[in-house]
């Protein structure tokens, strides 16, 4: 069975919930990319039953969303990402004066040529 890349994205109110759905994607052996994101491998019937798992931890005092996104591995390398990493509020450095920035600047062209901009289910992949 093929492995494709998930992307889970939640926004759960409460603390206790949102943990909860933290640790099954870390037990799950995904990677968090930001606080309520994570990512990792995962083929169609593991991802159907993580995602029936994750459900699990929610109940209807959680108010919360959780969105479990396939992404091929064409689409996630067609990724832009902007790093940043700050340097504690201490005003602005530029690289020269030490600061850490990874900024590399996409070019986006215009809109039926942006790679942005797809129809149908998202994926121009065969």
């Amino acid at each position: 069975m093929e492995h494709t890349f998930v992307l889970v994205v939640y926004d759960i109110e409460k603390n206790k919930f949102r943990n909860r759905v933290a640790e099954a994607c870390k037990d799950a052996g995904l990677v968090r990319v930001q606080l309520s994101v994570f990512m990792g491998e995962m083929d169609a019937e593991r991802r159907w039953e993580f995602f029936k798992k994750l459900k699990s931890k929610l109940s209807p005092e959680s108010f919360g969303r959780i969105m479990v996104l396939p992404i091929c591995r064409r689409c996630l390398g067609e990724k832009l990402e902007a790093i940043i990493l700050g340097n504690g509020g201490k005003g602005e450095k530029s690289k020269e004066e030490g600061a850490d920035v990874d900024l590399e600047p996409e070019v986006i062209p215009e809109s039926d040529q942006n790679p942005l901009a797809l129809s149908g289910n998202g994926c121009r992949n065969p």
